[in-house]
C-alpha cells in the first residue's frame, strides 16, 4: 500500500458523506462530513507539501466546506445541550421554549446557508478530477510515496503536533475563562488526534489506549467549548428579550434564562475538571514519548 491509496480512502469517504449530507441535511451526517473531512484534513496537511503542490486547490475548498458545516453543527450541538437541561428541569417553561425554538430556527437558516453556497455541489461536481489527481497524480516522482517513508515522517511530525497543543497546557490549567487559550489548544489538538489515528490504523501500532486518550481529550475540550457557546447564545437572546420595547410583565420578571446560564456555568466547572484531569494524566504518562516508541518500532518487529 502506498500513502496515495490512504489519500483515496480519505477522499471517497468525505465524498461519499458529503453526498449522503446533500441527500439529507440531518445532523449526523453533517457530523460525518465534518469529521471524515478533518481526517482528510490532517492528511494534507502533514503529507501535502512533499507532492507535487497541486493539491493546495483541493485542500483549500475541503478547509472551506468544513468551515461551512461548523456554523450549522455548532447550532445542532446548542439544541442538543438545550433539549438536555429541559429534560431535566422536567418543567415546561415559555422563555425557555422561545429560546429553544430560536436555535431551531437559526440550525434551519444554517442549513439553508450551506446549500445557498453552492460550494459542496461544486466540489461535488468536480469529484471525478478529485479522485484523479489523489490516484494518479498528487505523489508522482515523490521519495515519500511509500508508507514506510510516510511513517518516518510521522514520527517526525507528531511530536511537533504535540508540542504545539500543550503549549497552551499551564495558561489552560491555570486559567479557566480564558477561552481563546482553550479554543487554540483545542484546535491544535485536532490535527494531533487524526494523525494518531491513522498511524494506528495504517501501521497497526499499539496505539489503541493512547489514541483513546488524545480523542476523549479532544472531545471534552470541544464539550466545554459547545457550552461556552451555548451561553454566549442564551445571553445574547436575553438581551433581546430585554431590548423588547412592548414585553409583557412575564418577560420582565421571568429569571429562567438566567437559572440557566448559572446551569450551565456549573456544568462547565465540572466539565473543566474533567479536562484538567486529563491534561495532567497525559503529561504525567508521557504520551509523546510513548507514541514516538510505538512508531519507531520496525515493522519486522511487530510481527
Amino acid at each position: 500500500m502506498s500513502i496515495s491509496e490512504v489519500f483515496l480512502n480519505r477522499s471517497l469517504a468525505f465524498i461519499f458523506n458529503l453526498e449522503k449530507f446533500e441527500d439529507d441535511p440531518i445532523e449526523e451526517n453533517i457530523h460525518q462530513s465534518r469529521v471524515s473531512g478533518r481526517k482528510l484534513e490532517s492528511l494534507f496537511e502533514a503529507f501535502g507539501h512533499l507532492s507535487n503542490g497541486g493539491y493546495k486547490v483541493f485542500y483549500k475548498e475541503i478547509v472551506n466546506i468544513i468551515k461551512l458545516l461548523s456554523a450549522s453543527r455548532e447550532a445542532d450541538v446548542c439544541i442538543s445541550l438545550t433539549k438536555e437541561y429541559c429534560r431535566q428541569i422536567k418543567v415546561e417553561n415559555l422563555i425557555v421554549s422561545n429560546f429553544l425554538n430560536h436555535l431551531v430556527r437559526n440550525s434551519k437558516l444554517q442549513r439553508k446557508r450551506i446549500f445557498k453556497n453552492n460550494e459542496i455541489e461544486d466540489f461535488l461536481n468536480s469529484k471525478d478530477s478529485f479522485e484523479k489527481f489523489i490516484r494518479l497524480d498528487m505523489f508522482v516522482g515523490s521519495e515519500f510515496v511509500s508508507l514506510d517513508a510516510a511513517r518516518d515522517y510521522t514520527g517526525l511530525i507528531i511530536p511537533k503536533l504535540y508540542d504545539k497543543v500543550f503549549q497552551y497546557s499551564d495558561a489552560v490549567v491555570n486559567n479557566p475563562s480564558d477561552k481563546k487559550k482553550l479554543h487554540r489548544m483545542r484546535l491544535k489538538a485536532k490535527p494531533l488526534r487524526y494523525l494518531v489515528e491513522f498511524a494506528n490504523e495504517v501501521y497497526e501500532c499499539n496505539l489503541d489506549d493512547l489514541q483513546f486518550q488524545v480523542k476523549e481529550f479532544v472531545e471534552q475540550a470541544g464539550l466545554i467549548h459547545d457550552i461556552d457557546m451555548l451561553i454566549e447564545r442564551v445571553n445574547k437572546f436575553s438581551k433581546l428579550l430585554s431590548n423588547l420595547k412592548n414585553k409583557d410583565r412575564v418577560i420582565s420578571k421571568d429569571k429562567s434564562l438566567s437559572v440557566f446560564v448559572k446551569y450551565l456555568n456549573t456544568r462547565r466547572r465540572v466539565e473543566y475538571e474533567t479536562f484538567r484531569s486529563r491534561i495532567f494524566k497525559m503529561e504525567d504518562v508521557n504520551i509523546k514519548q510513548k507514541l514516538l516508541k510505538e512508531l519507531l518500532v520496525p515493522i519486522v518487529n511487530k510481527t
